[in-house]
């Protein structure tokens, strides 16, 4: 008997079980399957989620459809003959009209199971009402684990979407030059912009300490403006998350002594402020 394997995952094993006992028309108890990996749900659902995986023996008679056997007398070979050679797998196969392709177990739909295993939200187009509502929920999951007694405060404008963090320890929130806050700005944006097919911004705030930040990045934007032209030598800024750059970009942008530019990758990327070079009067000409 041939036996196949096929895998079958799903976001848990008890699924990926049940999956493969529908797709086979075998029950959960009958089948004989290893477990390749228990998967994990990564870190708050978003980053690192993994699917659980099973692998199935299956064999080429199923029991709903067995092998039809055949009783036909085998005949002996006569002595002129010269011996027939040991008999393969093959050749022990029944005689009669075995299990055809149809019948032996399909490969798995790999489209159906990614379908049945998407997140609800994706699939159902939600407004960005119900989108702001999943963030806020999100947030304040999270800030609950940091500080208790918090608030949660939502507003949108446009493609934008602002949370405000009021109560609790906002020290512990924004945290040291404000990574702890830049964090929980990034995974609630991840959260959010997963229920949604438009790019949405997300920003969050706690106690007004984003705004006073953004006044210091223009501050700071002009005096790097004013150094780099006086000493005409670029100026570099960072490393700097990419909304201070954004800030710093769009500050410099109607100053015509001056262009900003972009250089590294990831959270080692920085700004450099190169000073244009000055263009010299022109002389008259001599007579």
């Amino acid at each position: 008997m041939i036996v196949a394997q096929l895998e079958f995952e799903a976001k848990s094993v008890k699924k990926a079980v049940a999956k493969a006992s529908k797709e086979l028309r075998v029950k959960p108890t009958d089948l004989k399957y290893q477990i390749k990996s228990y998967g994990s749900s990564g870190i708050f659902g978003l980053v690192g989620a993994r699917k659980a995986k099973i692998s199935v023996k299956v064999p080429s008679d199923t029991p709903d459809k067995p092998a039809r056997k055949s009783h036909a007398p085998e005949k002996k070979p006569e002595p002129s003959q010269s011996p027939r050679p040991a008999q393969t797998e093959t050749d022990i196969l029944p005689s009669g009209p075995g299990p055809t392709e149809a019948e032996v177990p399909a490969p798995v739909d790999r489209v159906a199971e990614e379908k049945d295993n998407t997140d609800p939200l994706e699939e159902e187009q939600v407004s960005l009402d119900e989108v702001s509502e999943h963030g806020q929920a999100f947030l304040k999951r999270l800030v609950d684990v940091i500080t208790p007694s918090t608030t949660v405060i939502c507003s949108q404008d446009q493609n934008k979407i602002s949370y405000d963090i009021i109560g609790g320890n906002p020290a512990i929130l924004i945290g040291k030059h404000g990574q702890t806050l830049e964090a929980l700005q990034y995974l609630t944006e991840k959260a959010v912009n997963r229920t949604i097919d438009q790019r949405i911004i997300v920003e969050v705030d706690v106690a007004g300490y984003q705004a006073k930040r953004r006044e210091n990045l223009i501050d700071q934007a002009r005096r790097m403006a004013d150094k780099a032209v006086k000493n005409q030598k670029p100026v570099t800024i960072g490393p700097i998350p990419p909304q201070d750059r954004r800030v710093i970009h769009l500050t410099l942008k109607p100053d015509g002594r001056v262009r900003t530019q972009s250089v590294g990758r990831g959270i080692t990327r920085k700004l450099t402020i190169h000073p244009k070079k000055r263009r010299k009067p022109k002389q008259p000409k001599q007579r």
